[in-house]
């Protein structure tokens, strides 16, 4: 995807000055087409900015989709007992950790960490983290924890992209008035030089 700072123009933007035209009604003009500048400036900053967030919440969408699938396989394979348990994986453990999802204890409902889910250091290696046994009500817990941050982010996702489509259509609004501004000092200096040279 393109960088979106660069498709609006953000680093080709230059505030014309307000002062160089001796002409009252030029001079308000140009300081409207100034003004209309610095807001299609800080509508390029704002898509750039909402560009990354959509990004970003892509990001999470995926890999917590596919980390919700491994979980899944886990849970399939695990059938031994009510009771039995598997290996914690070290990518869904560690994904989970940095992105901040909370898991929901089955056992009195509280939300905890990871890490504090189960019983581990926040710094643990991925041979600490393998070596829990999880049992599949636990890995429930993560999967539904896994599912809720894809939901969230997804949705997030959308609300973004309908916010990106809105700045879009303001900058796309700036840009014809500064346009309808620059004829209309065009029109004023033609019409002051007819009248100057009769």
């Amino acid at each position: 995807m393109a960088d979106v700072g660069a498709v609006v123009g953000v680093s080709s933007l230059a505030v014309p000055e307000t002062g160089s035209t001796t002409n009252p009604g030029q001079g308000v003009i140009a300081g409207g087409i100034a003004v209309m500048y610095n807001l299609m400036y800080q509508s390029a900053l704002d898509s750039q900015y909402m560009y990354n967030y959509i990004n970003a919440q892509l990001q999470i969408a995926n890999f917590t989709q596919g980390d919700a699938a491994t979980i899944q396989t886990l849970i399939a394979g695990n059938t031994a007992s009510a009771t039995s348990t598997v290996s914690m994986n070290s990518t869904v453990y560690n994904d989970m950790l940095k992105n901040n999802i909370s898991v929901i204890d089955p056992n009195g409902g509280a939300t905890k960490s990871i890490s504090d889910f189960l019983g581990l250091p926040a710094n643990a290696t991925n041979a600490q983290i393998t070596a829990v046994g999880v049992t599949n009500v636990q890995l429930t817990a993560i999967e539904n924890a896994l599912n809720s941050a894809h939901n969230t982010a997804s949705n997030n996702g959308t609300q973004g992209n309908l916010q990106m489509q809105q700045i879009l259509q303001r900058y796309s609004m700036i840009t014809a008035m500064i346009n309808s501004m620059q004829q209309m000092i065009f029109d004023l200096t033609q019409a002051i030089a007819k009248a100057i040279n009769g």
